[in-house]
């Protein structure tokens, strides 16, 4: 395979990239995030989806950001070997034309950290890697992110892929924070 082939793909809305990264692939959601931040449309649905809440309730603002995502976004993997990251456009045109969204992971904390910021709650993406107590920290690749948004007095986790009846979360052995501020 060359190199070509291993730099990340893009197609309208979608980054594709087969030699997935944590840092990379944080990197590509940041800048996602950013972008949309700032489009109209996405701060005119982010303000929408928050209009319920009382002014300055962050807490019940970021609980109408989960209950979007926990209501809109169906979770799938992404395909095997490669990290497939959408824009948050693209998934707010996918809740408008077929009624959900579908992603993994990163798509689900780019989405949450978008609204929020759309909304000016400071957002943060944390990778995680999850292992047995016994593995090694550093041997332990990151297989998750999640997004933080902060609600004025700590951060309340967007997890929205997390499955409702998970009784004991998985052991986390370390992970890469990154601050969208």
């Amino acid at each position: 395979m060359t190199a070509a082939h291993l730099e990340p793909a893009s197609f309208a809305g979608w980054t594709i990239d087969q030699d997935p990264n944590a840092q990379r692939t944080l990197n590509t959601m940041a800048k996602f995030a950013h972008a949309a931040m700032a489009d109209p449309y996405i701060v005119r649905y982010a303000n929408e989806i928050i209009a319920a809440a009382r002014p300055r309730d962050y807490h019940a603002q970021i609980g109408a950001i989960r209950l979007f995502g926990r209501s809109w976004f169906r979770f799938v993997d992404n395909p095997i070997g490669v990290q497939r990251v959408r824009t948050p456009l693209d998934m707010i045109a996918d809740v408008e034309t077929i009624g959900y969204v579908q992603g993994a992971c990163d798509d689900a904390a780019v989405l949450m950290a978008t609204l929020g910021m759309a909304n000016g709650l400071e957002a943060r993406f944390r990778a995680v890697a999850f292992a047995h107590r016994s593995a090694p920290d550093d041997s332990v690749p990151f297989s998750h992110v999640i997004a933080d948004l902060f609600a004025g007095d700590g951060w309340d986790v967007l997890d929205i892929t997390k499955p409702d009846d998970l009784q004991r979360p998985p052991h986390v052995v370390r992970t890469l924070t990154m601050d969208l501020s």
